[in-house]
């Protein structure tokens, strides 16, 4: 019985799965189906470079979209050789792990398409075999299969070049390897902006979702059906109101506590961001509102939160986001962040992909067009260089921008050459006296 539930449910898992492929075939690596297992030993043979996708549970799933006419699927995902003890050992964040498990297994799959280094459909790329020219040979075969965007191609080729890079660091590679030379002819093929992020085009309607759910009316709390509607709403607005204040990632409010924010009252909270670095979310006035009424509404229906000290926050506390249906009480996915975002979206007929990540370009995109210094928004954004955050905002600068700069801080030429005083060489800069009375008279 307990064998025949579980087969059951990896079968709904792979057609969901399935389906979950076939609408964002280079975006599964963001979801939660179906994350990378790279952790110690992978599942599947580690001498032949073999990795499977697998569940939390540690259920092997066929590949999703995989299937041939007769219904068959590939069993699992083959990895260059190393790259699984790459994968565990070099990355600490497991959401890294996740995205670069998927862009070694497109190295592999190009390596097997095309030869390169001996490599075949049964056979894995071996670092003995690798040349300068794989990052180059690489990002051409992804380009010729018409399917990445160049977001997806950028972190493909960071994690080739990063996985290159420990192999080289460890004298894996052939002693003839240039680890400068394979990232400078990258460099050339990708120069003028081959990789150029797009800029990010939120739906302009996008802040409508907080008002969706300030306005839900909240059922009175008359039976477990009303109660849970009741959490769920107040929950929900809580989510939307700290994704716009805090322009977070999904994965970043996912991971709040209550303790952390203070029951409510904190400004600032200390998250573990993209790269497992460490990070600051600031709430507003209105998020810290949403979240005390979801808290103590939560209170009301029988869940102990512990209170607040006026000092600091309690060292251990509950998930901040909870589910209030299935796993009552647990903390809730980025899944579930997407579903709260997107149902608002759907009623609202919003722009499609509508979620939670919408949210942080849209709060980033206003404050750089109120003027937000970029630094600064480097900073709320936690991005590691100003110039992905130039990148993606301020991709080009208006020339209405430009003149306003510009007579707002700009000084004109008088006053230039006031404060400069410069010396010209040659000319006598000391201040003709004032004449005297006798020389008025003999000039008279």
């Amino acid at each position: 019985m307990g064998s025949r539930q579980t087969d059951s449910t990896a079968a709904i898992e792979a057609r969901q799965g399935a389906r979950i492929w076939s609408r964002f075939p280079n975006r599964i690596q963001s979801l939660d189906i179906y994350p990378y297992r790279a952790e110690g030993i992978p599942v599947g043979n580690r001498e032949a470079g073999t990795a499977r996708v697998a569940t939390r549970e540690g259920q092997t799933l066929a590949e999703p979209g995989a299937s041939s006419a007769g219904g068959q699927r590939r069993a699992g995902h083959r990895l260059p050789l190393q790259a699984a003890e790459f994968l565990a050992s070099a990355l600490k964040s497991e959401r890294t792990r996740e995205n670069y498990g998927w862009a070694l297994v497109a190295l592999q799959e190009f390596a097997a398409q095309t030869g390169y280094g001996g490599a075949g459909p049964s056979r894995s790329l071996a670092p003995g075999a690798i040349r300068d020219d794989l990052l180059v040979s690489f990002l051409d075969w992804l380009r010729s299969q018409r399917r990445y965007s160049p977001a997806t191609l950028a972190l493909y080729l960071a994690a080739a070049k990063r996985y290159l890079g420990w192999l080289y660091a460890r004298g894996r590679l052939p002693p003839a390897f240039r680890l400068d030379q394979a990232r400078e002819k990258l460099k050339e093929e990708t120069r003028g902006g081959a990789l150029r992020y797009a800029p990010r085009h939120p739906d302009p309607s996008l802040a409508s979702i907080l008002a969706f759910w300030d306005e839900r009316p909240l059922p009175a709390a008359r039976d477990p059906a009303s109660k849970k509607r009741r959490l769920e709403i107040l929950r929900n607005r809580a989510v939307v109101h700290t994704l716009y204040s805090s322009a977070g990632r999904a994965s970043e409010v996912a991971q709040l506590d209550c303790a952390n924010v203070d029951q409510g009252y904190a400004t600032t909270v200390e998250v573990r961001g993209k790269g497992d670095k460490p990070r600051t979310l600031i709430l507003t006035r209105e998020a810290q509102h949403a979240i005390r009424e979801y808290l103590a509404e939560r209170e009301r229906q029988g869940e102990a939160l512990g209170g607040r000290t006026d000092r600091a926050p309690r060292s251990s506390s509950a998930p901040l986001f909870v589910s209030h249906g299935r796993g009552k009480r647990t903390r809730i996915s980025r899944t579930t962040l997407w579903r709260i975002v997107a149902q608002a979206a759907r009623a609202l007929g919003l722009k499609a992909g509508s979620g939670p990540h919408a949210f942080r370009h849209f709060r980033a995109q206003s404050l750089r067009d109120e003027g937000m210094d970029l630094g600064l928004l480097q900073a709320l954004l936690g991005h590691s260089s100003i110039e992905t955050t130039r990148r993606i905002y301020a991709p080009q600068t208006s020339v209405s921008q430009l003149v306003d700069a510009l007579s707002t801080y700009g000084i004109s030429a008088v006053e230039a050459a006031r404060r400069a005083r410069k010396v010209i060489p040659g000319e006598d800069q000391t201040p003709a006296a004032a004449p005297t009375s006798k020389a008025r008279k003999g000039s008279a």
